[in-house]
């Protein structure tokens, strides 16, 4: 990169012409955004593969619930704590897992580790002869997967533009809604056939297979960011790099100059934009859970009805998330699209004033006024936020009438269908504020990714432990009725964002 008063000497046509031929060439070979689009969405595909590991080493456990209690005669806490430490672990997990990604520049070491942790820990759980083991390395099982969501935005980040990023990540996410859709059936058809053991080890086998494919098929894909981001009041500077390193290259020079520090990620919740973005999401994952939670009770205690209602219960609100996610995000990237182009258009015209005045050897005053106005702000990110908001509106009135109307106990198929068209605006919302944060966050994407999991998580553990009582203390009517209130609220959150982002984003407190 050219200093600031430095003076560049004339080249000929063909020594330029050279060198643009040559950083063309290699940003073809090393920017992932340039690889072919049968390469991109390969490496999506299989990265999409642990990611649909996560719900399913979950919610295929729960059929197994009463098996595991008469083996080892544990009682319904010591099951219970396996669950909850999963989703407590799967919160504060993927903060170490992502800001070692982030900081020393890799993807795929990452899922090599995380993966083999998780297929060693679920042999060791079907093995298990006591409910000790068996909470331990539930845990160690939970730690080793937790690593796949926020890695997967990551890459989703390295691979694709940001306007390719909505849809990306919401076709990388199509497998995650099928688990959650079919896990506890497929649990169930396991361990009805071959015990629940056999769920720990088809998970391992899984595992296994996923471990295989990335190892063979995945290359590195940790992008350094063209823009990279220092923060100023008020402003955000843009540095352009001639040559972006290859994947290997960034990783070697990056371990020579810096360590590892896995609370880094924390440094993010200084932004006040990525503060409100989180905690917009964590209140929508808040509403998400609570629909799971409460579906078995919900439906054995206001209805007399088949279990094939049940699994009709299941599958709805999963089937409106895929479709949400993908309206939101595929609308959300005509828009981050139109305003990139036209931001990039903007940045040509005053790279070639630039280059005008370096012609003209001009002073280096002239050359300090340049590179100051110079300092703009990418505005397509709060597109994404704009998406969330209008996706959010229709949640809260959905969410309060499924719980009135599950209370005075309505025709069954009526809250499924609520249930669908909230969950269309639930993740709606939730895709485009992940997308927001990925594409706000160049460099720190799975960091920013693992920190709202973090604190959605620890929203989640506080509802599992409040939300069958409250249920029992107030009906289903008022508990939704305060999960109308969250999504206010995360409405709020997205409002103010939006108004603030170019103030805030890039400057901490």
């Amino acid at each position: 990169m050219t200093d600031i008063g430095e003076v560049s000497h004339q080249k000929s046509s063909s020594e330029e012409e050279l060198e643009e031929a040559e950083d063309v060439a290699h940003r073809i070979l090393y920017d992932p955004q340039k690889w072919p689009y049968l390469k991109k969405y390969r490496i999506l595909f299989l990265v999409a593969l642990p990611a649909f590991l996560t719900p399913l080493s979950n919610t295929s456990l729960y059929p197994a619930i009463s098996d595991m209690k008469e083996e080892f005669e544990a009682t319904a806490i010591i099951i219970n704590l396996l669950l909850g430490i999963y989703i407590i672990f799967r919160g504060i997990a993927p903060i170490f897992w992502s800001s070692y990604s982030d900081q020393l520049k890799t993807r795929k070491r990452v899922y090599l580790a995380s993966l083999l942790i998780y297929t060693m820990s679920n042999i060791i759980c079907g093995f298990a002869k006591n409910a000790i083991i068996l909470v331990l390395f539930g845990i160690i099982q939970s730690i080793g997967i937790s690593a796949a969501l926020s890695l997967g935005g990551g890459t989703v980040s390295d691979v694709f533009i940001p306007a390719e990023r909505g849809k990306a990540y919401a076709i990388y996410l199509v497998g995650y809604f099928i688990a959650l859709a079919s896990g506890p059936n497929i649990g169930g058809l396991i361990t009805n056939s071959l015990g629940w053991r056999w769920v720990f080890y088809i998970l391992a086998i899984l595992g296994s297979a996923t471990l295989l494919l990335i190892t063979s098929f995945l290359p590195e894909t940790f992008r350094e960011p063209e823009e990279k981001f220092t923060s100023k009041p008020h402003i955000i500077r843009i540095i352009r790099e001639s040559h972006p390193q290859s994947p290997s290259e960034e990783s070697k020079s990056f371990t020579q100059k810096k360590s590892y520090n896995p609370l880094l990620p924390f440094k993010l919740l200084l932004q006040l934009n990525i503060t409100f973005s989180i905690l917009s999401k964590s209140l929508v994952n808040l509403v998400i859970y609570s629909q799971s939670i409460l579906i078995v009770k919900m439906f054995s205690y206001y209805y007399n009805v088949s279990s094939l209602y049940l699994l009709f219960a299941y599958i709805s609100p999963p089937v409106g998330y895929l479709i949400g996610s993908f309206i939101a995000g595929i609308y959300s990237d005509r828009l981050a699209g139109y305003e990139s182009d036209v931001e990039t258009r903007k940045e040509r015209e005053m790279k070639k004033e630039e280059k005008k005045r370096l012609m003209k050897e001009e002073t280096t005053e002239i050359m300090q006024e340049i590179l100051e106005n110079r300092d703009i702000i990418y505005r397509f990110p709060v597109m994404r936020i704009y998406v969330a908001f209008y996706s959010s509106l229709i949640v809260p009135l959905f969410i309060v009438t499924y719980g009135w109307l599950t209370q005075i106990k309505v025709h069954i198929l009526i809250p499924l269908i609520i249930s669908f068209i909230a969950g269309i605006g639930l993740q709606g919302q939730s895709n485009c504020i992940s997308t927001y944060l990925i594409d706000a966050n160049p460099g720190k994407s799975a960091s920013a990714l693992a920190l709202s999991d973090f604190i959605s998580y620890f929203f989640v553990a506080i509802l599992i432990i409040l939300v069958n009582p409250l249920v029992d203390l107030i009906g289903m009517g008022f508990t939704y009725t305060i999960m109308a209130f969250f999504s206010i609220l995360s409405i709020i959150l997205l409002v103010i964002v939006f108004k603030n982002d170019e103030r805030w984003r890039g400057v901490n407190l």
